[in-house]
């Protein structure tokens, strides 16, 4: 007889606001629960006794579990943030597996777990929060989910044109670094940089990119940078001008989607991803969102 766990929801009728993602936040939901309802089947080996349990509300940043936490570069910058968690009472994850659940196409299929996490904790990245596992075998698990409150700080990565801000103004003949490998696109961005008033120094490569910020980093107010070049990529280019300046905005623009394109973030994320093709409106926004973070 198939084992259907039971599900007890903890929603308050007005809960926490988070600026996000309506799509990402779904699956980043869909996956745990599908995960812990696994784990609980496993479990129950049989009967209907297991339990998942969603519960919401907020927490504060000193009591978010320090132990096993993802991304391990996260630093609370609120001191209040949302908490979505997904608890089961299945078997358990063992100490020696949680480094791992994270990991594209990891699963230990005996537990339910690991598939379609790689997934979560991109989306976890993307909002400016993070996520902890408690768990040990035999005990059940505990996932939480703990993205910055809209009133708190804005998430250092959103996809542009999800909050409009038409209602910035750009800094006036400020120069935007444009990075991208196609002249097409690169031609087209800078006529579109230009008549939003923009001044605009073009680099054909990520390597170029480099050298040309290292002689012009006290002028360049932004970079817009394509994620997938030959030679270095956006995310390697990204990190390398963090280097030189640590709070230069960063937009990385592509034409994948936000999980496969977060599947390859480093430990610096850029201010906003532009989606490719982008339109003149998308830009806007995303240069604005990108200067506003750093203001």
């Amino acid at each position: 007889m198939p084992v259907s766990p039971g599900l007890k929801a903890d929603l308050p009728a007005s809960g926490p606001s988070i600026r996000a993602n309506r799509g990402q936040i779904r699956r980043l939901v869909e996956n745990l629960v599908r995960n812990a309802r696994e784990a609980v089947k496993e479990e129950a080996a049989g009967d209907d006794s297991g339990v998942v349990a969603v519960r919401l509300g907020t927490v504060a940043a000193a009591d978010i579990p320090a132990g096993w936490c993802r991304p391990l570069d996260f630093r609370p910058e609120d001191s209040v943030y949302a908490c979505l968690e997904v608890a089961d009472s299945g078997y358990g994850i063992a100490a020696a597996s949680l480094d791992k659940l994270f990991d594209p196409f990891y699963s230990t299929k005996f537990i339910g777990r690991g598939l379609g996490l790689s997934v979560v904790l991109g989306a976890v990245k993307a909002h400016g929060g993070c996520i902890t596992v408690q768990s040990s075998p035999g005990r059940g698990s505990s996932f939480r989910v703990f993205p910055p409150l809209v009133d708190g700080a804005v998430s250092p990565l959103a996809a542009a044109g999800t909050t409009p801000f038409e209602e910035v103004s750009l800094a006036p003949s400020a120069t935007v670094l444009l990075v991208d490998d196609d002249p097409d696109v690169r031609g087209m961005g800078v006529k579109m940089l230009r008549s939003l008033d923009m001044q605009v120094i073009e680099a054909s490569s990520g390597e170029e990119a480099v050298a040309l910020f290292r002689r012009h980093h006290g002028e360049i107010r932004c970079v817009l940078c394509d994620l997938t070049m030959s030679g270095m990529d956006g995310w390697q280019t990204l990190e390398i001008l963090r280097r030189i300046k640590l709070d230069i905005p960063v937009i990385l623009a592509s034409g994948y989607d936000h999980e496969r394109v977060m599947q390859g973030a480093g430990a610096e994320l850029p201010q906003a991803l532009l989606g490719k093709p982008y339109q003149l409106a998308a830009l806007k926004n995303a240069v604005a969102r990108a200067l506003a973070a750093t203001e």
